[in-house]
């Protein structure tokens, strides 16, 4: 008698705990190492993605290093002037680009929309970079997190 009146002052209580399984929103793969997540939509078919999506993919991978520029170019003067300690040295664009590191990728359910993210080597206190795409064109930076 006491357990079932233990359960149920526990379900009364603290209500019952249900385990409920999520669904993934995301599909991944990988293109050299670099993770890629696409969100169901329109680059999905069936829960797998479409040749569009790897395609689209294979196009963000091939501009990595143009997507480090156009980063270094929003915020390398942030860094230097405002994050960098004063006992660290003011980093060049080269340098600044080598410090964004293990990249990723989500795709949107849009065409042509992605973010890009990258690790910062500490640069502004581990914040994540996020290079925003739209159209297929870079839009702009943000560290985030």
């Amino acid at each position: 008698m006491k357990t079932i009146l233990t359960k149920l002052l526990k379900v009364i209580f603290f209500g019952k705990i249900n385990k409920v399984k999520k669904e993934p929103i995301t599909t991944d793969f990988h293109i050299s190492e670099i993770k890629i997540s696409v969100y169901f939509g329109e680059y999905t078919f069936e829960i797998k993605p479409t040749k569009e999506a790897f395609d689209f993919a294979k196009e963000l991978v091939g501009q990595i290093n143009n997507f480090k520029q156009k980063a270094s170019e929003e915020l390398l003067d942030i860094y230097n002037n405002n994050w960098r300690e004063e006992d660290e040295k003011v980093l060049t664009k080269k340098e600044f680009e080598e410090n964004l590191i293990e990249p990723s990728i989500l795709i949107f359910e849009e065409k042509g929309v992605a973010d890009l993210y990258f690790s910062d080597s500490g640069m502004f206190c581990h914040h994540t970079i996020q290079v925003s795409i739209e159209n297929g064109k870079y839009v702009n930076t943000n560290y985030i997190g």
